[in-house]
């Protein structure tokens, strides 16, 4: 967790220098990502918020995601990430979401299959898809680090490109 900690640091003065903003939709790390932002002092000036949807109905409730959506592609999918990540983007109203869904475990085929999302409000996104070793703890760990960096190198890429 510790190299967690390093690139939300990192994040944190990026978004602050560049007067930007974030905010998480999260399912499978359950609110780890935005744990890990918020631990950073002045985080605040940066980091509006997360939203734990890790039911279908808080998809629905919170992050106005279609129960159709759902049905059609799966909870676990780039479809519902991306959806995660509209979702949080109007919700909070910042420049950048984050996003996280899949299948943590213990049990089921499809242990280890996780998608991370990064999405700017201009509508420049990076959606990826993972499968991890481990057992639960294990998988939300590295899904947390694993959207920490990308969401990193990305900051660094877009605050050359914009």
């Amino acid at each position: 967790m510790k190299k967690n900690f390093s690139n939300a640091q990192k994040i944190v003065k990026k978004l602050i220098e560049t007067k930007q903003t974030v905010s998480c939709a999260e399912s499978f790390t359950g609110g780890l990502i935005s744990h890990c932002i918020s631990q950073i002092p002045n985080a605040s000036q940066c980091f509006y918020g997360g939203i734990v949807s890790y039911s279908n109905q808080a998809k629905n409730t919170l992050l106005f995601i279609p129960n159709l959506a759902i049905e059609k592609f799966n909870a676990v999918s780039k479809e519902i990430l991306e959806l995660m990540l509209n979702g949080a983007l109007k919700q909070f109203h910042t420049d950048f979401a984050l996003a996280s869904t899949g299948f943590a475990g213990p049990d089921g085929e499809n242990v280890g299959k996780i998608f991370l999302g990064i999405k700017h409000k201009n509508g420049e996104k990076r959606l990826m898809e993972y499968h991890l070793d481990g057992d639960r703890r294990q998988i939300q760990t590295q899904g947390c680090i694993l959207i920490l960096q990308e969401f990193l190198l990305y900051l660094n890429f877009f605050s050359k490109t914009s």
